[in-house]
């Protein structure tokens, strides 16, 4: 009998309805407190600090999408925003995550981890990224003069303290937009440009905007030609900054949120460098690297030693990356060929820039070191056809000493050396003193005279 009651239609139903109390009770309690602040960003530009200063507490729904708790949210802080252009971000102790308007705080939770403690995140309610970038972007293309020049200085800091606006920036083309207000405006506008440039490279996704846009690059090299000596100095930097990025960095396992750090290695920001040098130089009527050559022989307004160093800094970058022996050969023979040799000896007999002779040292070396590779291949069978009996006809007939193996500056280098010793007055010798030998020869003199 105990085991019909237990069976019976109305204990069952009982158990039945608890369980469906159960399950309602854990649906019901879909609710979470939040603090909420509000960010006034309407003007992207602009200085601005969460309010109130104490945060109020806010119920969220968790189990509704964000966007549908928007104008509630903004309804409670009073804030200026429109509900259209709201939305927004999870402020923790470890940074700030831009939250999806589409998802509900339970799959923000699944997401970030974050929302187990709520005490310790504030919900800030702000402008869409999307509409800050796009304002941005206008403002840049449409401010002149001293706005301007805020704006540019506002944009530096503004990819500073915000990683994810950086991404979002190249994403809709600011990068070109950010060129293009340097192209068209004077050279203390430039000098904003490129500092905002420059903190935009400090990001990969920056770095990766600069390889896909050859005309930023470009238009660094262009600025090499300037009359104004922060501008050459800045683009140069930048140029070289640009140089050290590696395609191990540019790889998708690396985050938007990380920083660039020097490296070496193969890298396609060299091959962007040489492309840009001759597409550069050859509009202006110059021979590739003439720009680079002539700044290293001091033609030019700014030819100072730190503008110098820079230069071959950014020669020896590029070769010590550069993706293949060919392009390797093709700026050296270039810079050969605009007498490098002979800009270096001219260097070195000055010696007044250390920092400079110690570039030029470094050149030397990676030139020697590629022709003793190219000695050593040449020496042995060819496996890939005509190849390597190719290049070692191409490189037989250069000038300087090249059939014999030896670098054409290297070997201009030690001949001048060897040179400047022989005309040295040799020394006396130690066993026999000066003074000495000429009184052994004048005693000897005077007694075959009297003989």
């Amino acid at each position: 009998m105990a085991d019909d009651s237990s069976h019976s239609p109305g204990k069952l139903h009982v158990r039945l309805k608890e369980r469906a109390e159960s399950t309602m009770s854990v649906d019901t309690i879909a609710t979470m407190d939040f603090k909420v602040q509000f960010v006034d960003d309407r003007n992207p530009f602009a200085v601005s600090f969460p309010e109130p200063t104490r945060a109020p507490t806010f119920t969220f729904d968790t189990n509704q999408s964000l966007s549908e708790q928007v104008a509630p949210l903004r309804r409670f802080l009073k804030a200026p925003h429109r509900d259209e252009d709201a939305g927004v971000t999870l402020s923790t102790p470890d940074g700030i995550v831009y939250l999806d308007l589409d998802s509900t705080l339970n799959e923000v939770g699944e997401d970030h981890t974050l929302l187990p403690d709520s005490r310790r995140c504030v919900i800030i309610l702000r402008t869409q990224l999307g509409v800050r970038v796009h304002h941005c972007i206008e403002t840049l293309l449409n401010s002149k003069a001293k706005d301007l020049r805020k704006a540019l200085f506002a944009l530096k800091r503004v990819f500073q303290e915000d990683h994810e606006f950086v991404q979002e920036f190249v994403g809709n083309e600011g990068l070109s937009a950010l060129v293009e207000v340097g192209q068209q405006s004077e050279q203390s506008i430039q000098q904003y440009v490129l500092r905002a440039l420059g903190e935009l490279m400090l990001y990969v996704d920056g770095m990766n905007a600069m390889i896909n846009n050859r005309t930023a690059v470009q238009w660094l090299h262009s600025l090499i030609n300037s009359d104004y000596r922060l501008v050459v100095k800045g683009s140069l930097e930048l140029l070289v900054v640009f140089a050290n990025f590696s395609d191990k960095q540019s790889s998708t396992t690396v985050t938007s949120s990380d920083r660039v750090s020097p490296t070496s290695g193969v890298s396609r920001t060299s091959r962007v460098i040489i492309e840009a040098v001759k597409i550069e130089d050859t509009a202006r009527g110059l021979r590739p690297w003439e720009t680079i050559a002539r700044m290293l022989n001091e033609q030019g307004r700014c030819t100072d030693g730190e503008l110098l160093v820079l230069c071959m800094t950014l020669v020896n970058k590029v070769l010590d990356a550069v993706p293949d022996q060919d392009s390797f050969y093709a700026v050296v023979d270039s810079l050969e060929d605009l007498e490098m040799e002979k800009i270096i000896l001219r260097h070195q007999t000055k010696r007044k820039n250390s920092k400079l002779l110690e570039q030029f040292q470094v050149y030397e070396k990676a030139v020697s070191e590629e022709y003793d590779v190219e000695n050593v291949d040449e020496s042995q069978p060819s496996r890939g056809g005509k190849r390597n009996g190719e290049k070692s006809t191409r490189r037989s007939g250069d000038k300087g000493g090249k059939e014999n193996g030896t670098p054409p500056t290297t070997k201009l280098v030690e001949e001048t050396k060897a040179q400047l010793q022989e005309q040295k007055p040799a020394a006396p010798k130690e066993s026999a003193p000066v003074g000495r030998l000429d009184l052994n020869e004048t005693k000897a003199q005077q007694q075959q005279q009297q003989q």
